[in-house]
């Protein structure tokens, strides 16, 4: 029985031939999401689903990265949202790189 790595199984699976690790694709979008206290600029990350698929998961709360609420100065690293509160999600732009790798 071939045995893979821990960082392997928990990063993504190994090919047939067991050397390779194919991660799961990270995907980013910049939204705009309108809630019932305001709305949001923030990225997103949609890993392997569309926006839709990730709004209508079982999930309770929807992640916001680098958040700025319209009409607030600055920026939040992170913002849960419960979906309860949200009326819509715009997408307004791709993103290349994940929130935390973005240059200043």
């Amino acid at each position: 029985m071939q045995r893979r790595s821990t960082v392997a199984r928990a990063h993504g699976r190994t090919d047939k031939a067991g050397d390779r690790v194919r991660r799961p694709r990270q995907r980013w979008c910049r939204v705009r999401v309108e809630t019932d206290a305001g709305a949001y600029l923030a990225s997103l990350e949609l890993g392997s689903v569309g926006l839709r698929e990730l709004v209508d998961d079982e999930r309770l709360y929807l992640g916001l990265w680098n958040a700025q609420q319209e009409g607030t100065p600055g920026v939040e690293e992170f913002v849960a949202l419960h979906k309860g509160s949200i009326c819509s999600v715009v997408e307004v732009g791709e993103e290349r790189r994940g929130p935390l790798q973005q240059e200043a």
